[in-house]
């Protein structure tokens, strides 16, 4: 996933900071690490809050976690129990997504503007 990233890196920008004479670390860190960053992140902080969903469904159809508990409250009709798991996940799933936003945004520099 971030091999795509990586590759449209811009060279204009690492060949500028070759010429100042900088070495391999400094090329990293200054010309390509400001590039890649945000989409780096952008693409974990997504993974995590889709397998966050995606584990609800797989918990329904037999493989535990959160989801396995929704199965077991429906089956015994305890709908109190059902409104509170699915409420958890949406908001489990809605603070994952702010996070994911407010990193996103720090990172490209528009927070705090």
């Amino acid at each position: 996933m971030f091999a795509e990233a990586v590759e449209n890196v811009d060279r204009r920008q690492v060949d500028g900071i070759t010429a100042t004479g900088a070495g391999l670390p400094g090329r990293l860190r200054f010309g390509v690490l400001p590039q890649v960053l945000s989409v780096m992140i952008s693409q974990t902080l997504y993974a995590i809050e889709s397998n966050t969903r995606e584990a609800t469904i797989l918990g329904l159809v037999g493989a535990g976690g959160i989801g396995l508990r929704l199965s077991e409250r429906i089956q015994i009709n305890v709908w109190d129990q059902v409104a509170y798991v699915i409420l958890l996940i949406l908001v489990s799933v809605a603070i994952i997504d702010a996070v994911s936003r407010f990193l996103r945004l720090r990172i490209i520099g528009v927070a705090g503007r």
